[in-house]
């Protein structure tokens, strides 16, 4: 099967053919016998006619000229001919515009007949591409009243119903086009460097670099998609796993399927990128597998995870004895893999990217192409700056968008064009904008509705606005009965980065966790949506707890009776109604009752497998209010309340257990664990230690572990590091209550510096080893002065 490229070449030896015979019946008829004198020679230059000539006049052509097939001459002469014989070829002459427009299409048909001739093995040709030059094709023919005319538009027809005569698209997964970028502009030379390593060298890998914002996914997943688009004789798949860390899954961060942070979800993402299957193979199952499967791999935000030796060991070393080429994108340079360098719009690419964006936002694209150099200033040339300054620019004119940029450059003037574009917009737009950003999948009218609490009607006007801001589009999903609509990556991390604070976004999230998942029926899905959502907007907003449990169990029944979903609603229900009581001084008995409710309801949607963090999270909370609460009034004795602690230790054990190392749940295990040692430090000193080394593990983790929380800021590292050498303090582990001291002075910056000078204050006037270290003796005089 031959590749895109290959069937490409055929299709334009069948063209030059049917030219060649158009334009000699042309000249024929004009001139007669003397049509090669004066039809050909005439126009052309004489050093050039020779190869012409003996072109045309040879029926073979191709075979008998002593050429390889790819060297075909002559198409780069067709428009002299045309241009210098107007009277026989009146169908091109008839206007100017046909005249420029004849002269374009056969200019880009000469390009491609060019690169693939003499760049075939790397010469990449998207499938669109291939569509314009063969519709070019056909206009030809027509102007030279070719019988082959309709062959060529066959194959137009062919190619735009989504036949692939060169065979299907490569093997593996890439994400879909919008979620990496909206358009793709110039680059042509980044493209060749890609292209060459690939196909002209024997490097298995290769690198993307440049500053965030500069366009490295968007050229790497242009240059694989391409590639998987065509086929290629080279490989057998195309396959796309990221590193990428903010993606937001219904209002906690996670990743994506394919996503991964260390070597084992790492094989199972490529794995699972490149079979679509559900196995679990190990790393050397993989190398296995690919040292027989030539594929095109692209890690993608590789400098996330570089620091990881295992991880960095498995894909620069053992990685390269595949039949795999690797290509990266990273902020950071990898040692010892040549790259090709992303930076910011030449001019030209930078005008072509305004022109479009600005016609694309409805902001004035004259004006703009005005401002080009300004706009470059305050952008840096960078596409995703350049694309929300033109988006900023249709609200306030773009002489007031680039001087609002000149003093928020980067994040923070994304951050502050968005805000005021949503204000703009209006509230209900700006709930839409949120659902979408906190949505993992693509959602329909009736789900915006549900989720973001308004008629159908207002979201369909959301979401109109939205389109028109280009926020947000639909889905290019056929098998879909009724339209969805997301966003791109960039702007969802836009939008919660932005509103991370909003407290919608708690709302909106619980409300997400009930929408359509991948193992339950899609009916049931939404009706567990109605229901969730009936419980919290209707009830639970209005404190009507009461209400809200009954409701909830009288719906969980039949096929309902078994969802962790409305488990978990239950468990919020009570809750919710445990902190209203712990508000008002209830009765210590209706809050022991109100909570072991909860207890029951979030151990139910456990036991019932799900693998939501916020249950976890809210679980823990609850537990951590509750130990809060007996050791601040002094309530149950000392053991009742080394319990506590204990429970919620446990709880945030389970969520671990079930949802991975979340940086939230890891500190919560670890501060259970260090004040249950707190207390039992009284009259158990052998439990004590234990519980301490507990605190210890745990707290080590967090520190090692991303923050995942809807708040970046919910756990800080100097919090962490407070806990820890409260461990190491109750254990006297003197040398490393010192070391975690010094390491929590560099942390402090992001946190409060008066904990921290307070805590090391009091453990320097009642530990004379920290009085006598001259690390922390200089320590103090910092923090003295």
């Amino acid at each position: 099967m031959p590749t895109i490229a290959e069937y490409a070449d055929e299709c334009l030896r069948e063209f030059l053919d049917a030219a060649h015979d158009g334009l000699k019946m042309a000249l024929v008829q004009q001139y007669g016998q003397d049509w090669l004198e004066q039809g050909v020679r005439r126009p052309q230059q004489q050093e050039s006619f020779r190869r012409v000539e003996e072109m045309l006049a040879n029926p073979m052509r191709v075979v008998d000229m002593g050429k390889e097939p790819e060297d075909l001459y002559g198409i780069e002469h067709i428009w002299n001919i045309i241009n210098g014989n107007p009277a026989a070829f009146p169908n091109f002459h008839g206007s100017a515009t046909n005249k420029r427009r004849s002269q374009e299409f056969l200019e880009e048909i000469t390009e491609l007949r060019n690169n693939l001739a003499h760049r075939r093995t790397r010469h990449i040709l998207p499938k669109r591409n291939l569509i314009r030059i063969i519709d070019n094709c056909v206009y030809v023919l027509e102007a030279l009243d070719s019988p082959k005319a309709p062959i060529f538009e066959n194959i137009y027809d062919s190619l735009t119903s989504g036949t692939l005569p060169w065979g299907r698209p490569l093997d593996g997964q890439i994400p879909p086009s919008d979620e990496i970028y909206t358009e793709f502009v110039g680059r042509s030379g980044h493209l060749d460097s890609v292209s060459k390593w690939l196909f002209e060298t024997n490097h298995p890998q290769h690198l993307v670099s440049g500053y965030g914002g500069s366009g490295k996914s968007a050229l790497a997943y242009k240059f694989a998609h391409d590639i998987k688009e065509g086929g290629n004789s080279k490989l057998l798949a195309t396959c796309w796993v990221s590193a990428k860390k903010e993606e937001f899954y219904s209002g906690e961060t996670r990743k994506r399927h394919e996503d991964f942070d260390d070597l084992n979800t790492f094989v199972r993402a490529v794995w699972t990128s490149l079979y679509d299957d559900n196995d679990q193979p190990g790393p050397e199952d993989l190398i296995k597998e690919l040292k027989e499967t030539p594929i095109l791999l692209v890690v993608d935000d590789f400098d996330t995870v570089v620091n990881d030796v295992d991880l960095s060991e498995y894909i620069l070393h053992n990685l390269r004895d595949t039949a795999a080429r690797v290509l990266f994108t990273s902020r950071q340079l990898l040692h010892g893999v040549r790259r090709t360098e992303v930076t910011s719009f030449n001019d030209d690419e930078l005008k072509e990217f305004v022109k479009l964006r600005s016609e694309e936002h409805g902001t004035d694209t004259k004006q703009c192409l005005a401002k080009l150099n300004a706009i470059k200033s305050v952008t840096d040339g960078y596409p995703l700056f350049v694309d929300d300054l033109i988006r900023h620019a249709h609200m306030v004119g773009i002489e007031q968008a680039v001087n609002d940029w000149q003093y928020r450059k980067g994040d923070a003037a994304r951050e502050y064009s968005l805000r005021r574009q949503v204000e703009y917009l209006g509230p209900n737009c700006g709930n839409v904008l949120m659902v979408l950003a906190l949505s993992s999948k693509p959602l329909t009218i009736k789900q915006l509705s549900e989720v973001a609490g308004l008629t159908d009607d207002d979201s369909i006007a959301g979401i109109r606005l939205l389109e028109e801001w280009r926020l947000a589009h639909p889905t290019d999903n056929a098998s879909q009965s009724l339209p969805e609509f997301t966003m791109n990556n960039n702007t969802k991390r836009l939008v919660n980065q932005t509103y991370k604070q909003d407290r919608r976004r708690e709302i909106y999230a619980q409300a997400l966790k009930s929408l359509p998942g991948s193992r339950i029926p899609q009916g049931m899905s939404q009706q567990i949506g109605r229901i969730r959502n009936e419980v919290f907007y209707r009830y639970v907003k209005a404190q009507d707890y009461l209400r809200a449990e009954q409701y909830l169990n009288e719906q969980m029944t039949g096929p309902y009776a078994n969802s962790h979903a409305l488990f978990y609603a239950l468990g919020i229900v009570h809750f919710r109604h445990a902190e209203t009581a712990l508000r008002e001084r209830s009765e210590q008995e209706k809050l022991d009752e109100l909570v072991r409710k909860a207890r029951e309801a979030f151990a139910g949607a456990h036991q019932r497998q799900s693998t939501s963090a916020e249950l976890y999270s809210e679980w823990s909370r609850m537990e951590l209010l509750m130990a809060e609460h007996l050791s601040y009034f002094g309530i149950g004795t000392p053991d009742q309340q080394v319990e506590q602690w204990n429970r919620l230790e446990k709880v945030a054990e389970m969520g671990i257990e079930r949802c991975g190392e979340n940086r939230l749940l890891l500190y919560r295990a670890g501060y259970g664990a260090g004040r249950e040692a707190k207390i039992k430090q009284r009259d158990n000193y052998a439990y004590s230690v234990g519980a301490y080394g507990n605190a210890i593990k745990w707290y080590e983790k967090a520190l090692n572990s991303p923050n995942t929380g809807d708040n970046e800021n919910s756990v800080g590292t100097g919090a962490i590091y407070r806990g820890l050498a409260l461990a190491y303090e109750g254990t006297n582990q003197d040398e490393m209550l010192i070391k975690t001291l010094l390491d929590w002075e560099k942390a402090v910056n992001p946190d409060n510096p008066g904990i921290f000078k307070n805590e090391v204050k009091r453990m320097v006037e009642r530990r004379p080893i920290l009085r006598n270290n001259q690390q922390i003796r200089q320590m103090m005089n910092r923090l003295l002065n």
